[in-house]
């Protein structure tokens, strides 16, 4: 409707089905069709990523069509980990709060949360409409699952439904894609099969060696990462991952020991159920100044691999090697 003054929109959450089946919604209600003119892109993580061009964007009248949306992704600037000047906080805020009649900007951050106590991310609550999709608990995603493996007319074993739902890890988008692909098995589908033909997640895989390292099994935890090396995963981006697994079990060791239960910690970390089970689990084997010490070594160990001091092969093999000799081992 023409002269309609347009919302903009806040969307955040460790759901990223549900995100971005939002946004498809929010485009759908703005632009009749979705054209190069019509949607933009603006990527805030970039390195070359200007807030604002992008608000110059956001302020021009659209080329062949009566309005547009403009999306920012991975808005790391509204996490914990992120930042913004106070020049560029200064003009997001006068833009957003001068309605725009040819314009929609959607701010999209995925997979992790928003920063409450920021100003920018108050600001940004007090001028767009706010949708956060958190991951579903863990009975709700099954729910969803067995609904889903009806609509597609899947036959599936109980205990292959099981192994599903755990190579899934609570995502909606995953299950989309992997459902699809099940769907065009002309025969009842066993756990084998979906053992042979959905891999495991990464996390998932990174949590195994963290799970071997906390165990002090050293065959275990190399076994394991010679896997990871065999599908050319890079060292850097399994430290990061190893690091963000041992913070998550800190986390909720410390959560833990204040009486919290699983389900609420799922709430205040913003993580999947599973994975929060999988972490307390984890916590009852390893004292938290253990934790903490390695949490500091995966720190010191990155900045040795983006300084270029150290192999980064050679690097996490000693790392493997150090952290595993500090564990007692467990009995099998």
């Amino acid at each position: 409707m023409k002269g309609a003054l347009f919302v903009n929109y806040l969307l955040s959450g460790t759901e990223s089905y549900l995100i971005r089946k939002k946004l498809n919604e929010i485009i759908k209600e703005t632009v009749h069709d979705e054209t190069e003119m019509s949607v933009v892109t603006y990527d805030a993580s970039a390195p070359d990523f200007l807030m604002s061009m992008m608000l110059e964007d956001a302020s021009t009248i659209p080329f062949f069509t009566e309005r547009k949306v403009i999306v920012v992704k991975n808005c790391t600037f509204l996490s914990a980990s992120g930042s913004i000047t106070d020049s560029d906080a200064k003009l997001l805020e006068s833009a957003l709060s001068i309605p725009n009649e040819t314009t929609v900007l959607v701010f999209v951050l995925e997979k992790d949360k928003l920063d409450a106590r920021k100003k920018i991310v108050k600001t940004l609550r007090k001028l767009c409409r706010e949708f956060k999709f958190d991951a579903l608990e863990s009975s709700e995603f099954k729910s969803v699952l067995k609904s889903k493996l009806k609509s597609y007319h899947i036959e599936i074993d109980k205990d292959a439904v099981d192994e599903l739902e755990v190579r899934l890890a609570g995502s909606l988008l995953k299950m989309e894609s992997e459902l699809a692909k099940l769907s065009l098995l002309e025969k009842r589908i066993s756990k084998e099969d979906i053992e042979l033909l959905i891999s495991r997640p990464l996390e998932d895989k990174a949590f195994d060696l963290v799970n071997a390292v906390i165990s002090g099994k050293m065959k275990e935890a190399f076994r394991i990462y010679r896997d990871l090396q065999v599908a050319k995963t890079d060292p850097i981006l399994l430290n990061t991952l190893i690091g963000r697994q041992f913070h998550l079990i800190l986390q909720v060791k410390l959560l833990s020991k204040s009486g919290k239960a699983e389900s609420t910690m799922a709430q205040i970390l913003g993580a999947h159920p599973y994975s929060i089970k999988l972490a307390h689990q984890s916590s009852r084997m390893i004292s938290t100044a253990v934790l903490k010490e390695i949490i500091n070594d995966c720190a010191e160990l990155d900045q040795k691999f983006k300084s270029g001091t150290i192999d980064r092969h050679l690097g996490f093999e000693h790392f493997l090697i150090h952290t595993v000799g500090r564990m007692k081992p467990c009995k099998r």
